[in-house]
């Protein structure tokens, strides 16, 4: 098995340092965006600051912006400081130009998106955090007996690597051996906590190699409750159904018949584009009946509404009161190796 060492400072996170190379000859312009980064999701308004030291080796006279084409704003000097901008939901670019002494002109392009809210916002100042939980020791992996094929030929490894988007260092690694329609779970513990009623999903997630095995990406969540009875928070990014899907059990606590439901709203694996992070979140709920509302998913900062309802309590015989938390890769018809970076995984209840 190989894994990919390419430094996370290649991705869109953090501050953005580009280099515009001229002419054979020429010296280089070296354009500073510090916020917003390339890739990064916002809402409006949001702030712009650049800065840049030379222009093809001449002075800067001034600096501008423009959104999507839209008419450029100059202001004297090498930098744009502090400046507030405001733009639609939805994709942009900003360019960003310096003008130099001799009449040369540098630019850059910032791609961003504008996010309707901010997913965090959901959660309140007195929730409980756990964070960076796929850094844990405790990792489990092993074939899900709830797919098509057999143990004997479908195996799993994982392991910690210093590799991730937020430079903190660490990683997840993830690595499926599996054979046709197959099912590989990984899972974790991170808690105890059997009153909680709220919770909110938030991680990145990087694939890594033979992402076109993928049919589904699966992200869960398991809890003991004070009935010592299991409520299990099923979702995934179904390739099949290509939506975002929740799991509900239509039987009873004891005798459970647990499957997924598609929720219309538009998730497909393969569109998920590789050698990237791809920041997930998922807002979800339960009431003390056992029934879960899946509130929202939040995908590189888009918002989809799910809005589901369904009962979801099973009698496991688990205890004690579990937080437990599974990342699962399905393989298709021809099987897989697919490898799959998780990062600042994050669980945050109240």
């Amino acid at each position: 098995m190989t894994t990919n060492t390419r430094s996370p400072r290649q991705l869109a996170f953090g501050a953005l340092w580009i280099l515009v190379a001229g002419f054979a000859g020429q010296a280089q312009a070296q354009i500073y965006v510090s916020t917003p980064a390339s890739g990064a999701v916002v809402t409006s308004p949001f702030v712009l600051e650049a800065d840049t030291s030379q222009c093809e080796g001449e002075g800067v006279l001034s600096m501008g912006y423009s959104i999507d084409g839209g008419a450029l704003t100059t202001v004297s000097g090498n930098e744009i400081p502090n400046t507030s901008l405001a733009a639609s939901v939805g994709s942009h670019t900003i360019k960003v130009t310096a003008q130099s002494s001799d009449n040369k002109t540098c630019t850059q392009d910032v791609s961003i998106t504008v996010s309707a809210t901010s997913a965090r916002s959901i959660i309140p100042s007195s929730s409980d955090s756990v964070s960076n939980i796929n850094d844990s020791s405790d990792w489990k992996c092993a074939w899900d007996s709830g797919t098509g094929s057999s143990p004997n030929y479908s195996t799993c490894s994982y392991g910690i690597y210093p590799f991730a988007p937020g430079g903190d260092g660490l990683s997840l690694m993830m690595q499926a051996n599996a054979q046709a329609n197959s099912g590989l779970r990984f899972s974790v513990s991170f808690g105890q906590d059997d009153t909680t009623e709220n919770f909110f999903y938030d991680g990145y997630v990087y694939l890594n190699s033979d992402e076109m095995s993928i049919t589904n990406i699966e992200m869960d969540m398991n809890q003991v409750i004070p009935n010592g009875d299991t409520v299990i928070y099923g979702f995934q990014c179904d390739g099949i159904s290509k939506t975002w899907d929740y799991s509900e059990n239509s039987g009873t606590d004891v005798e459970y018949s647990g499957h997924w439901i598609h929720s219309g709203q538009a998730c497909d694996p393969l569109k998920w584009a590789p050698l990237e992070w791809h920041h997930v979140q998922i807002y979800y709920s339960r009431d003390a009946s056992g029934d879960v509302t899946y509130h929202s998913v939040w995908l590189d900062g888009a918002e989809q509404d799910i809005n589901g309802t369904v009962y979801s309590e099973y009698t496991l015989g688990w205890s004690p009161a579990t937080l437990l938390t599974n990342f699962q890769l399905d393989t298709g018809s021809n099987g897989g190796e697919p490898q799959v970076y998780l990062d600042q995984l994050t669980i945050s209840r109240w």
